[in-house]
């Protein structure tokens, strides 16, 4: 207000001295200009509220541990089975070597049919042979005790699958007749089968073969 106070008083003497040399005419209303009216304050916009902060969510439950398969039972096992697993368990094992030397030699002359008439390879042929003769041989002359008893025929039907090839399967080479090599290929195969049943039957017996 006192800046627009002094504003006017000068304006005033301003206006006096210009109508110094002048004659009155008429006296003239000088009208204050009009005072300006204070602007009303300004509102501050009020601030959004903070969005609350959603809470994190709870961790999922860990699924509850999977239970371990009970381990199978071990079958008892008398002194009597027991012993003629021992007795079993070498005589398994030379078969095995057998049926194996057969095999690597019979792919052998699979893939190049001269070796049929190689001198080398109808020795070692005859070594596998005998060797598998020998184990069942072995095998037949055990007598099982009554819990082993469906086991040891498993092993007496393979025996007999073996003797036919021991039987057949050098005359089959001398004379080249394919045929007859098959058919005891194939009896090795029931070897093979018969085995897998025994084993089957012996399960989890602690010294199966």
């Amino acid at each position: 207000m006192k800046k627009a106070l002094s504003l006017l008083i000068v304006s005033l003497f301003l206006l006096s001295g210009c109508v110094i040399n002048e004659k009155p005419k008429t006296v003239q209303t000088v009208q204050e200009p009009p005072v300006e009216k204070e602007s009303p304050p300004v509102q501050r916009e009020e601030e959004p509220a903070p969005e609350p902060v959603p809470e994190p969510a709870p961790a999922p439950e860990e699924p509850p541990a999977a239970e371990e398969p009970a381990a199978p039972a071990v079958p008892d096992v008398s002194d009597a089975e027991m012993q003629y697993l021992d007795q079993v368990s070498p005589m398994l094992e030379q078969l095995s070597a057998g049926l194996y030397a057969f095999g690597e030699l019979n792919m052998q002359a699979s893939g190049d049919p001269s070796l049929l008439t190689d001198s080398g390879w109808t020795k070692e042929m005859a070594k596998a042979l005998v060797q598998m003769q020998s184990a069942s041989d072995d095998l037949k002359s055990l007598q099982p005790p009554p819990g082993m008893a469906e086991v040891h025929d498993l092993f007496l039907l393979a025996g007999k699958e073996i003797d036919y090839v021991v039987a057949h399967y050098p005359g089959a080479v001398d004379s080249m007749d394919i045929a007859a090599i098959e058919q005891c290929t194939e009896a090795l195969l029931n070897v093979g089968m018969y085995m897998d049943q025994a084993s089957a039957l012996l399960g989890s017996s602690p010294q199966s073969y």
